[in-house]
């Protein structure tokens, strides 16, 4: 491909959520994250996103499992 990004691997699959929905900061979070991975040195991203369907679903840490990016 002469596509730079598919050239230099830097294409990703964003995790299954809905685009508007209530997972919406997670996506700028996940684009963050791939776009800028030097500004998440040393942040456990995972925590974040467990706090996160935490707070807003109301799941423990069985039922957030299967969301997590690892």
């Amino acid at each position: 491909s002469t596509i730079k990004a598919i050239k230099n691997k830097q294409v990703y699959k964003l995790p299954t959520m809905d685009i508007g929905g209530p997972r919406a900061p997670l996506i700028s979070l996940f684009i963050a994250l791939k776009a800028h991975p030097e500004a998440f040195k040393g942040v456990d991203v995972n925590a974040i996103v467990k706090d996160y369907y935490k707070v807003v679903f109301d799941l423990n840490d069985a039922e957030v499992e299967p969301f997590l990016w690892h």
